[in-house]
């Protein structure tokens, strides 16, 4: 889904380099999904 350059890859619990990517949508709607409206 998203692709990061081998330079912000680290082996251990302190990056080396950091990567801001801005805002990402997590909102994603995938083929063939549906969505229903559950109100009471």
């Amino acid at each position: 889904l998203l692709g990061l350059p081998d330079q912000y890859i680290t082996a251990g619990t302190m990056p080396l380099k950091t990567l801001d990517v801005g805002v990402i949508n997590l909102e994603l709607v995938y083929k063939e999904e549906s969505r229903e409206d559950l109100v009471d």
